[in-house]
This record gives C-alpha cells, structure tokens and sequence, in this order.
C-alpha cells in the first residue's frame, strides 16, 4: 500500500489494535481506495455470520435494521431513504 514513512499509523499498529479489540484488519488506502472494498465485504460476511449463527437476532421486536448511515426522505416518505451522493473526490 503505503510507503511506511508516509503513514499516519503503521501497519503493525494497526494490526496490534485490531487483534485487542478482537476485530478483522483490513489495510485500506483513503488516497487510492486499495482495500476499501475487501474492507465492506468482510465486514457484510461478518453481519451476515453473526445473523446466521443467532448472535444478531434480526426477528426481535427491537431490531429496526442495519442502517447505511445518514440520508435523506426520499420523495416525503420517512420510510423511504436515499443515501447522501458520495464525494468523488478524495484527499
């Protein structure tokens, strides 16, 4: 990815951090988008494992769903989102 000394956390670092927080490492790259989309993948396999297993209890009365983040009404229905457009453009 990355030459080393141009990096904000080491690889190493980040690999530490994620093996105490007990989560997957993924090394990504914000300037050439490297690795983003392994990144979502392995995090959807892992909703979609912990809903399979029963960890995530998609049928409690609690649950309203995996929200994609913040959008907006979509033609006045509350129930009806559109995602914000992404920002083409980065770093």
């Amino acid at each position: 990815m990355a030459d080393e000394g141009h990096r904000q956390v080491t690889t190493e670092e980040a690999f530490n951090f994620s093996a105490r927080m007990g989560i997957h490492f993924v090394e990504t790259s914000a300037k050439t988008g490297q690795g983003v989309e392994d990144a979502f993948r392995t995090i959807t396999q892992e909703i979609y494992n912990r809903i399979a297993s029963g960890e995530y209890k998609v049928d409690d009365e609690h649950w309203d769903g995996i929200k994609t983040g913040i959008g907006r009404m979509l033609n006045g229905n509350n129930n009806m989102l559109e995602a914000e457009p992404a920002n083409d453009r980065c770093c």
